[in-house]
């Protein structure tokens, strides 16, 4: 057995636990010491500024991601922010949350299957591409899940480049390590991390176009299809969205439908 220490306390892992632990550090906003024996804070010094929050749920963020040690505020004049992210809740919404960045919207649902792994990491909510602001657009049947949402696209805004591959880790060992490891060092963290209470049903296939959302232009939804951890087949045509190999531009304006199957 190996030891491994959070600030104070020690943990206590097999050389193989350590080994995944790792991979997953960077999805919980954190990363390893030089020396490895050391568990700390990815998002020191960075700063994200969030408007459209209730003051109870700023609270909530703040406290969720008190172990990276970033800094947000509420958008405040005069802060000046790494990213900024803007919240807004519309009822017209015909899924449960859309990002809007670099004149583009996605539109997005949460897995729904929480038989492997890849299905429960960060719920499958992906930011395609970093870029700021981002506006957050989110039904309110689904808002109590605006802060979970918010916690993984901030990680993600700053770590999704030290992602790794997740193939071979099973969601048995993942679930032990959020017990033995994560729950130590943030509890209301990683309490997220077991909550899988979000149910696909309840939200109709999304359309080809929102009606209220008349920045984008569609491009035919078989061809811009988002199947997260696919693989492209032509690197020149698909805008298929791959966590592990996120797209940084694009030159078409599109809506990207993760649930219309390609045919």
């Amino acid at each position: 057995m190996n030891r491994l220490f959070w600030k104070e306390t020690k943990l206590t892992l097999s050389t193989e636990e350590i080994k995944v632990l790792k991979v997953f550090l960077p999805y919980w906003g954190l990363k390893s010491h030089l020396d490895q024996s050391k568990i700390i804070p990815a998002l020191t010094g960075c700063k994200v500024g969030v408007s459209g929050l209730d003051p109870s749920s700023f609270r909530d963020l703040v406290k969720t991601l008190r172990h990276t040690e970033i800094s947000l505020s509420t958008g405040d004049k005069g802060i000046l922010n790494e990213f900024d992210f803007y919240i807004l809740y519309e009822e017209k919404l015909s899924y449960p949350i859309s990002l809007t960045l670099m004149n583009m919207t996605y539109n997005l649902r949460p897995s729904g299957r929480y038989t492997d792994l890849k299905n429960v990491i960060h719920q499958q909510i992906w930011l395609p591409t970093v870029f700021s602001p981002i506006i957050v657009r989110i039904h309110p049947k689904a808002k109590r899940d605006t802060v979970q949402w918010l916690n993984y696209l901030i990680i993600q805004t700053f770590l999704r480049k030290t992602f790794q591959s997740l193939d071979g880790i099973s969601l048995s060992t993942y679930r032990r390590l959020v017990d033995r490891v994560l729950m130590t060092i943030n509890r209301d963290f990683a309490k997220l991390q077991l909550d899988h209470r979000t149910a696909l049903n309840e939200w109709p296939d999304l359309p080809k176009m929102p009606s209220h959302l008349n920045e984008t232009t569609p491009i035919p939804p078989e061809d811009h299809s988002l199947f997260p951890f696919s693989t492209p087949q032509n690197n020149q045509e698909a805008t298929t969205f791959n966590p592990f190999k996120f797209q940084t531009k694009s030159k078409e304006v599109k809506i990207i439908n993760p649930f219309q199957n390609k045919p």
